[in-house]
């Protein structure tokens, strides 16, 4: 590692020329936090300046740069993972609409009712995450966003949605399938509010839809939507 490591240098420094072999070593330990740290913020080796490289294919060469100057769409699908799989705020939300005593249920069956609003809460908050990243502000300094193509994000479902949390929580998925396909955009009160009667009586019953429990979903999910925009700034 520590001649591999010399050579990551040298080509920061601008000492050797970018051989094809030079590339091969770099991108095999490219992979290591040590380089990928070499490299952030130091140097961006871009796709037109390794294309030539002797003995290197279009693949390679692609993969190459993702790994020392990743895209933005390779920078979401973890951080929607690491994110989603957190599971937000949902234990504060659960105590305040599941406040009443009931003795007479068995921890099993209390188990079995928190798990199941956990699967509804994962599945709403997966689609809310997702819709933040389409309809995040347009401005200038974000316009990395704009450029994310419906491949991008076709790809990003595939690996966050039907990979991770699929093995994770499959129930999750199900009920996204089931229940909350469309978009979940909190300035559409109207549209929210019925998602948010379905999330309350499939996890609580009819006796808990009522206008108080509503808020305190709506606005949880407002005060997400503001957090999941602003941790996807920091990604740019």
């Amino acid at each position: 590692m520590k001649k591999e490591k010399s050579i990551i240098g040298s080509i920061l420094k601008g000492t050797l020329n970018i051989t094809g072999e030079v590339i091969k070593t770099s991108y095999n330990v490219a992979t290591s936090k040590e380089a990928i740290k070499l490299y952030k913020g130091t140097a961006i080796l871009t796709k037109d300046v390794v294309v030539g490289a002797a003995g290197l294919t279009k693949n390679v060469v692609d993969g190459a740069v993702d790994i020392i100057n990743p895209s933005l769409k390779l920078k979401i699908i973890p951080h929607m993972e690491n994110t989603l799989l957190l599971g937000a705020d949902y234990k504060k939300v659960y105590k305040k609409i599941h406040n009443d005593v009931e003795s007479e249920k068995s921890a099993e069956i209390e188990a079995e009712k928190f798990n199941k609003f956990k699967s509804h809460w994962l599945a709403i908050h997966t689609i809310l995450l997702f819709d933040c990243i389409k309809n995040i502000k347009k401005e200038e300094s974000l316009k990395e966003f704009n450029q994310l193509k419906k491949s991008d994000f076709d790809e990003i479902w595939d690996k966050v949605v039907l990979n991770t949390i699929n093995k994770r929580n499959p129930n999750a998925v199900q009920y996204i399938d089931k229940f909350y396909t469309n978009t979940f955009r909190v300035a559409d009160e109207e549209d929210v509010g019925k998602k948010i009667t379905v999330f309350l009586e499939e996890c609580f019953g009819d006796d808990k839809i009522n206008k108080k429990n509503k808020n305190i979903i709506l606005k949880s999910l407002k005060d997400t939507a503001i957090k999941y925009e602003t941790s996807l700034i920091k990604l740019l």
